[in-house]
């Protein structure tokens, strides 16, 4: 898989404005004549490049179009007939486009967002529902069903936007009405286990296994968190509730008292709380993680990995893979990335239409476009995180990306691990074992787990929904936790280091002022 620079939720501003147009082309007709205004995040789709020799080599290069994704598609309406140019326009966070959608400033037919802020443009009409109970029937949607994962789209039948005055979720309403998954992942722990050199490679992968390993002795000083409240927030949800609440719940579920589902349920209902109580205990198991790390970052955190200037780092899937590849091919070190055990977030990007558009028909054939097994698998190869797209299209291209088989050819029961992916390709295969991947170790806790987690990981993972009212005061807590005042010893260090200056002012100042005295003195003698 090739490299992502960016979640979409933190992208460096892009503006980008592209024209398309096909009108004297083939059979397109000037009476179809469409205009498709699109706002994504930046670098989230698939742009042609000049392939390197070694791609070249590899069967990745029979999956890549010679055009950019958004020319396929105008080459693709042309061929129905439809002549359509594009406007593509990228934004910088989720909530600069969420402002452009409440001014009115710019008009867009499909947005790309996260799924937390599908709900609240749900909960202010800022989107309209994509199609009806019969759209499964409809040509331009066809895509869209059928290739999707319904392990993601269950996920999606299941998040409720909140009213904008209650907070209450609107049981009528789910996010799967209104929008189309185009890229998952999760959030969980990059790190080197060279760092950390007095510990053997088991011992650390013990240690990381923990978010508890982010507040201890051992990594102290040595890791960057997101400065992000989101994610930061889901580290310290689970952290500060993990020993009371969560662990209890385990239990059960191990002991066959609950189900997995069950587990999930209640897991869902303690990772989203953020009334003031919770976020008086958040704030401070924030604090404390804030206290034991090296400080935040935005988006040097991979990097800083690739480098070693750091030995963990709070991580997005994608950027965990881009890293743990680059380490390896450049540098030749092995980056690992992990999921803790205690829980974490899985977070969802998707296509949207905005209420303000006219164009809902065209709209949903640019997404059904998106979600066509070639396309999805060009985008995922560029953007590098996990495509929604489960068609027996993309498990082929998983397994020359991770099946030994496809690459070694034979191989004796210690040189694979199996690895299920069954809960994703369901929909694809005729039986489980279709979907087990013959993995080369090497990959385990790398690669293949930031791009696809274990099925055991599953029950752990939490969809974070939209704060709704609450908002303002997790913001406000955020800002606090962030601008928090310097720990005791810093204050010492600091004061200290200002007693010294001051002294050394004074110091200077005196200096001059006896150095000017005798000066005087010498001047009146020397005139006597």
């Amino acid at each position: 898989m090739k490299k992502c620079l960016y979640k979409s939720l933190f992208f460096l501003p892009t503006s980008l404005f592209v024209l398309a147009s096909l009108s004297g082309c083939g059979n397109a007709s000037n009476d179809n004549k469409v205009v498709l205004r699109i706002l994504n995040a930046a670098d989230y789709i698939y742009e042609a490049e000049e392939l390197d020799e070694e791609t070249l080599q590899t069967n990745y290069s029979k999956y890549l179009g010679e055009d950019d994704m958004m020319d396929q598609f105008v080459s693709y309406m042309e061929e129905q007939g439809i002549d359509v140019t594009y406007v593509y326009d990228t934004f910088d966070t989720n909530e600069t486009m969420y402002n452009e959608l409440m001014t009115g400033k710019s008009s867009y037919d499909v947005i790309v967002t996260s799924d937390y802020m599908v709900q609240k443009l749900i909960s202010n009409d800022l989107i309209q529902p994509l199609y009806d109970v019969s759209y499964t029937d409809k040509e331009e949607t066809n895509n869209i069903r059928n290739n999707v994962s319904s392990y993601l789209w269950n996920i999606f039948d299941n998040i409720h936007p909140k009213d904008k005055n209650t907070n209450e979720k609107i049981e009528d309403k789910v996010i799967s009405q209104y929008s189309v998954p185009y890229m998952w992942g999760t959030v969980g722990i990059m790190y080197n286990p060279e760092f950390y050199s007095d510990l053997s490679v088991e011992e650390v992968n013990d240690l990381f296994s923990s978010w508890e390993v982010l507040y201890g002795e051992e990594a102290h000083n040595s890791f960057s968190i997101k400065d992000s409240v989101r994610d930061v927030y889901a580290v310290s949800v689970v952290h500060a509730y993990y020993e009371n609440e969560i662990k209890p719940l385990e239990e059960r579920l191990n002991n066959n008292e609950i189900s997995s589902d069950e587990f999930n349920k209640k897991l869902n209902e303690i990772f989203n709380r953020c009334d003031d109580e919770a976020l008086s205990v958040i704030k401070d198991d924030m604090l404390k993680l804030k206290a034991n790390s090296f400080g935040f970052e935005v988006d040097s955190g991979k990097t800083d990995m690739i480098e070693a200037k750091i030995g963990a780092n709070l991580a997005w899937s994608g950027d965990a893979t881009w890293a743990i590849e680059e380490a390896e091919s450049s540098y030749e070190k092995e980056l690992y990335f992990s999921i803790p055990k205690e829980g974490s977030n899985i977070w969802f990007d998707a296509f949207c239409v905005p209420s303000s558009s006219n164009e809902l028909d065209i709209a949903l054939k640019f997404i059904d476009f998106m979600s066509k097994p070639e396309n999805a698998i060009q985008n995922m190869y560029s953007v590098g995180y996990t495509s929604a797209v489960s068609s027996p299209e993309m498990l082929d291209y998983v397994y020359e990306n991770y099946d030994v088989r496809g690459a070694i050819g034979e191989t004796s029961e210690d040189e694979y691990v199996e690895y299920n992916l069954s809960y994703f390709f369901k929909d694809s295969i005729s039986n489980a074992d279709d979907a087990i991947i013959h993995a080369d170790p090497s990959t385990i806790g790398r690669t293949l787990t930031a791009q696809y987690p274990e099925e055991k990981d599953l029950p752990h993972l939490c969809v974070m929904d939209d704060f709704g009212t609450q908002n303002e005061a997790v913001l406000d807590m955020w800002e606090k936790v962030r601008t928090n005042a310097l720990p005791i010893w810093a204050v010492i260090v600091f004061v200290i280091e200002i007693l010294i200056a001051l002294g050394a002012v004074i110091y200077f100042a005196v200096k001059k002022i006896i150095k000017k005295k005798l000066k005087n003195e010498r001047k009146k003698m020397k005139n006597a």
